[in-house]
C-alpha cells in the first residue's frame, strides 16, 4: 500500500476523528480580480475538491463548514452546498445529513440536536424546495428562520 495510500485508510480508522471541510472560502466571484483570485486559488480549490471527492467515496464521516462570515456571499448564494455538489459529485441528501446530524454527532450534541424528532431542540429553516431530493433550494436564503420554535426571521 503507498503511503499516502495508508493515511487515509488511517483517518478513516481513527475513532472521533472527523473531516470537516470548506470550499467556499474559495469562491472566486466576478470582477476587476477574478483572474488574480483564479491563478492563486484555483489550484488549491481544484486539489481540494478531488480529495474531497474522494474522502466522500472512501465513505469517511464529512461535517459541514464554510469559514464564511454572517452575511457574507456565500450563505446567500449557498456557496458550500452547490460546490460539494457540483465540484466534488456528493448526493443530495448526503450534503443535507452533512450539515444537520453530522455536525450534531461531531460536535457530540447529536442527543439533542440533528434531526427533526419528539425531544429533539432544532432551529429550523423553510426553503423553498425539498432539499433531501434537490439541494439547489439550498442555493437561495430561506423563507422563514426558526429558532428554538419562535419565529425569528421572514424573508
Amino acid at each position: 500500500m503507498k503511503q499516502k495510500d495508508k493515511r487515509r485508510v488511517e483517518l478513516a480508522a481513527v475513532q472521533g476523528a472527523y473531516l470537516i471541510p470548506t470550499l467556499a472560502v474559495m469562491h472566486i466571484s466576478d470582477g476587476p480580480r477574478k483572474d488574480y483570485w483564479e491563478k492563486r486559488l484555483g489550484p488549491m480549490f481544484r486539489h481540494c475538491t478531488e480529495k474531497m471527492a474522494k474522502a466522500y467515496e472512501m465513505g469517511l464521516y464529512l461535517g459541514f463548514g464554510t469559514d464564511c462570515a454572517a452575511g457574507d456571499f456565500c450563505y446567500d448564494n449557498g456557496i458550500e452546498f452547490r460546490f460539494r455538489r457540483e465540484n466534488c459529485g456528493m448526493k443530495d441528501l448526503d450534503i443535507l445529513l452533512q450539515c444537520t446530524r453530522n455536525n450534531a454527532v461531531i460536535a457530540g450534541i447529536e442527543d439533542r440536536v440533528g434531526m427533526i424528532r419528539k425531544g429533539m431542540s432544532a432551529d429550523l429553516i423553510l426553503v423553498d424546495g425539498k432539499p433531501d431530493l434537490d439541494i439547489r433550494c439550498m442555493y437561495h436564503r430561506p423563507k422563514l428562520v426558526m429558532k428554538r420554535g419562535k419565529i425569528v426571521r421572514r424573508m
